[in-house]
């Protein structure tokens, strides 16, 4: 987590080539070049015109693999501290004002590696029968006591197939161990909590719709709470992450998604604490069209990059801060340079929200899309000989010599495969253009069925027995 948040630093300094700006105002896509840092960072002018460049790529190292694994996925979550954290570096300064930043992040440090090390044992518990897996233990760590509690569930009601799950870790600090977490004075008598906060939702739509759409909503959650008591009171302070990403797989006829649709994704940084409000920073990326291939299927990474961001809405979404706001059709304007903190803040929450807008395009890729894909076609489970025996007499029949989107269809009626939609959905009243075309849609209620109204069971329709024309009807 260190790293990723080293990284969303490096990107605020910039290594593309500066362009400059237009009126005081840097083109679409591009930031003021800041130099120096901390109370002496400034913004780069040139002949009175502030600098601008556009920020550097995302590196292919530390990049997240998405996993089924919901401890693996809560853990990926819990990286979203580390842009919580550098967008807003001074989120527990009353704290710091306290016990001392060492300490201070020392205790962020022990909370934090607490939980990837408990999620790690956690990763070798095996799921019960029902895919669900509870754990609710205490245990000592780094001489303070702590406890762990996760939950993980599969979801397959409500016409959902997914993933649910949270998982909470408390560390209670008392004044002895306080003192010796970190050098620096300490009032005696002070003592601390860290409190980690994680929780994951993956719930899409189990079939497709009439339009060949699969609605999905992916939600991750964290938060660290730090809060001390000592002789003048108490005193909470937080650090919260959200990104919530909603989408539409698009799917075709053969039962298979081809592109990620209707992205929206939203990221939320919120911070606050005892005697004051809470401050907030927003950025939202909408897209269509983004296709199989991702950053992770091969080839050159820049070239992956710049394929998946071409994708991006240019006109739509934004930034915004407590301050000020950059939209992605205007670009970022002079009036936003109101303190260097605030543009080093917009900086980031633009670079965390397309970071984390790639790698859930990324999960949707590889773990959602193949879920649904196994949930809409899956074996028979009839023995061998009888497969292809059915596979022989369906491929001996005159209706499939027709193209290979039809052959494919009628594939799903000779007993290769079966929808698993299928079996739990209605005929559609509304597939009779497609029954005179020969081809299987996708219904509103998820059902898939052959369309082709002509051959009823294997044989052909006789228009004059009158159970044909009621299971043609139907």
């Amino acid at each position: 987590m260190a790293c990723l948040a080293t990284f969303l630093l490096v990107l605020v300094a910039g290594v593309s080539p500066a362009v400059a700006a237009s009126k005081g105002v840097c083109p679409r896509g591009a930031w003021p070049v800041l130099k120096g840092s901390g109370a002496k960072a400034k913004v780069v002018k040139h002949q009175g015109k502030v600098r601008c460049r556009k920020l550097a790529k995302p590196k292919q190292a530390g990049f997240p693999k998405p996993s089924a694994v919901a401890q693996r996925e809560l853990g990926t979550t819990a990286d979203q501290i580390a842009q919580a954290l550098a967008i807003n570096p001074d989120a527990f300064a009353g704290i710091s004002g306290k016990i001392g930043q060492r300490r201070t992040a020392a205790l962020t440090q022990l909370a934090l590696r607490t939980w990837r090390q408990q999620a790690g044992a956690a990763r070798a518990r095996l799921a019960a029968a029902d895919g669900e897996l509870h754990i609710n233990q205490t245990f000592g760590a780094g001489g303070a006591e702590a406890g762990i509690k996760l939950d993980a569930a599969p979801v397959t009601t409500g016409g959902k197939l997914g993933l649910e799950a949270s998982a909470t870790i408390e560390v209670n600090v008392s004044a002895d161990g306080l003192k010796n977490i970190a050098s620096g004075a300490l009032e005696p008598g002070t003592s601390a909590k860290a409190k980690v906060e994680i929780s994951f939702s993956d719930v899409p739509a189990a079939c497709p719709t009439a339009a060949g759409k699969v609605a999905g909503r992916l939600i991750g959650k964290a938060k660290v709470t730090l809060t001390i008591t000592g002789p003048g009171g108490t005193e909470t302070h937080f650090a919260a992450a959200e990104m919530d990403v909603a989408y539409q797989l698009t799917v075709g006829e053969n039962a298979r998604w081809e592109t990620i649709d209707d992205v929206d994704a939203k990221s939320t940084f919120s911070y606050g604490g005892t005697g004051k409000g809470t401050e907030t920073w927003r950025g939202r990326r909408l897209g269509s069209g983004f296709g199989q291939k991702g950053l992770l299927g091969g080839g050159d990474w820049g070239a992956n990059i710049a394929a998946q961001t071409q994708h991006f809405d240019p006109g739509h979404g934004g930034v915004f801060g407590p301050h000020s706001r950059v939209r992605w059709d205007l670009g970022l304007d002079i009036g936003d340079l109101k303190s260097i903190s605030n543009v080093k803040g917009l900086i980031i929450t633009s670079v965390a929200t397309d970071y984390l807008t790639l790698a859930a395009l990324e999960y949707i890729r590889g773990i959602v899309a193949p879920r649904l894909e196994k949930h809409w076609v899956r074996r028979r489970g009839l023995p061998e000989a009888r497969r292809q025996a059915g596979r022989r007499e369906a491929q001996s029949r005159p209706e499939h010599q027709g193209d290979d989107q039809e052959r494919q269809g009628r594939r799903w009626l000779a007993g290769q495969d079966e929808p698993d939609c299928v079996r739990r959905g209605v005929a559609d009243p509304r597939a009779d253009d497609d029954a005179r075309r020969g081809r299987f849609r996708l219904h509103a209620d998820g059902a898939e069925r052959h369309a082709d109204a002509r051959h009823v069971e294997g044989r052909r329709a006789q228009p004059g027995r009158e159970e044909d024309r009621r299971r043609v009807a139907r």
